[in-house]
């Protein structure tokens, strides 16, 4: 398993402590099976958050692009504005 997948997973377990969910309920607000949310976000899962599945929980959870990647949007112009 790799960092973002570790990371993934440890940012939605934070969402669901944040919202007293688990991932059944998390499933069903994201339109997903249960069983297989419950399977992907288990410890050592073979199943990966995907950047879309990960962009639909940020959105869900009022929480800005990239946040469950612990990135700011990459996107985003990192320069200050000027007059």
């Amino acid at each position: 398993m790799g960092q973002l997948d570790t990371t993934r997973r440890s940012h939605v377990y934070e969402l669901l402590k944040e919202n007293a969910i688990g991932p059944e309920e998390l499933a069903y607000c994201l339109g997903k099976e249960p069983k297989v949310m419950d399977a992907m976000l288990r410890q050592g899962s073979h199943l990966h958050i995907s950047d879309d599945l990960a962009r639909q929980i940020e959105q869900a959870f009022s929480k800005p692009a990239y946040w469950l990647d612990g990135d700011e949007d990459p996107q985003a112009d990192a320069s200050p504005l000027t007059h």
